[in-house]
């Protein structure tokens, strides 16, 4: 029996199914390549951010105390109660009182007797006697970490 003759395509239809696969593959490749480079700059915006800073958390509550004389005398007083959250460190902690306008900060050693272990703790109340004038504007910032944490403002008497 006489070997059976292959018939043959001509050659521009089968380099016309090879070239189309290979742009099939180069296509693919590419989608691939461009979606990898995308992933890169997102991972590298988002992932080489900063972490934000840890702030302290606490629940403070700002009071005047007319004192005993009243409202003028030099025996009134600011009170800052410390009613829930962190422990303010004394080392980090500063408490400024702007009374009529003029600053007055308080930290390290001049913060008084709610910081003398240290720490400024839950149930503890942090209070400076002053000379407090009737309707004097009154406000009180507490900064920690260079962090302003807290601030109120009210109007003596």
């Amino acid at each position: 029996m006489a070997p059976r003759a292959r018939r043959l395509r001509p050659a521009s239809a089968r380099q016309r199914r090879d070239d189309e696969a290979v742009s099939e593959l180069i296509a693919t490749v590419l989608l691939v390549v461009v979606t990898v480079v995308i992933l890169a700059g997102l991972a590298e915006f988002f992932l080489k951010r900063p972490a934000p800073e840890d702030q302290v958390h606490a629940e403070l509550f700002l009071s005047l105390d007319p004192g005993t004389a009243g409202w003028g005398s030099g025996d009134e007083a600011f009170v800052l109660e410390h009613h829930g959250g962190e422990k303010l460190d004394a080392a980090a902690t500063q408490i400024r009182v702007l009374l009529r306008g003029q600053p007055t900060t308080y930290s390290g050693g001049s913060l008084g007797s709610a910081f003398t272990d240290g720490s400024f703790t839950i149930g503890e109340t942090w209070r400076v006697t002053r000379s407090i004038p009737a309707a004097s504007p009154v406000e009180v910032q507490v900064i920690v970490k260079g962090a302003l944490m807290f601030q109120d403002d009210t109007r003596a008497g």
